[in-house]
């Protein structure tokens, strides 16, 4: 299931769109330079990928098995500020335990060795399947936690698997030192490029979870997991 989301970015339109990511994320770190743009600049390109990794979660749910364009901009707080907003919703509510665990111990120093380790496996796992809800429901209540909980329960062991490789995609650029290649001159966009490819192979992960999901859930059950699609559908994730 998880092999064809290696080639995905590579399919179709995928590499024109990879060139063309990598492009926008490497003026935007020079941009990065100018006080004045570089922090707005670097919200909104941003956001801008946060909503095009949505977009690769959903196109992947309905079936459609290449990337999708980049998204069209009609309303900005819609189309680009809300998915921002919704993901980190969702970063928080992950890493809100360990946020509190901080707060427990900050006059001791740091807090107990295991206790941190335990906070952090939470926040491994709740995360994907929280931005996973959020991007199939398109609301904020998708990551909360009775939602994501009974989701995360009913989808083992399948989903201990999703967790793991999504794991290793996002850890293995960095050991290999992705964003910190020091080519002259087209280093910037070749980091950029290779991190744009890792982040689609980790959307289409995503979508497949769920699509298979939802694939299993007709088959034994005659319905979806909380319906069909977004907009239309609650956004449970079963399998």
């Amino acid at each position: 299931m998880f092999a064809d989301a290696f080639v995905y970015p590579l399919r179709g339109s995928g590499r024109i769109l990879l060139i063309i990511g990598a492009v926008l994320s490497a003026l935007l770190g020079v941009a990065a330079g100018f006080s004045f743009v570089g922090g707005p600049a670097q919200v909104l390109v941003g956001a801008y990928f946060v909503a095009y990794y949505f977009d690769i979660i959903v196109t992947t749910v309905s079936g459609r098995d290449d990337p999708p364009d980049f998204p069209e901009i009609t309303d900005l707080y819609g189309d680009i500020l809300a998915p921002l907003i919704r993901s980190l919703g969702a970063l928080i509510l992950a890493f809100l335990p360990y946020a509190v665990l901080t707060l427990m111990y900050r006059n001791e120093g740091v807090a107990p060795g295991p206790a941190r380790w335990a906070c952090l496996c939470f926040a491994a796992f709740y995360f994907p399947m929280a931005i996973l809800n959020v991007a199939v429901s398109d609301e904020m209540a998708g990551a909360l936690p009775h939602r994501v909980l009974p989701d995360i329960v009913r989808s083992m062991p399948k989903y201990l698997l999703l967790v793991l490789l999504l794991l290793v995609v996002l850890i293995v650029p960095e050991l290999a030192g992705v964003g910190r290649l020091r080519i002259p001159v087209v280093g910037g966009f070749v980091s950029a490029g290779i991190s744009l490819y890792f982040a689609m192979v980790q959307a289409r992960m995503a979508g497949m979870f769920y699509r298979q999901s939802l694939e299993e859930s007709e088959d034994t059950a005659g319905t979806p997991p909380g319906g069909d699609m977004p907009g239309d559908v609650p956004p449970d994730i079963t399998a």
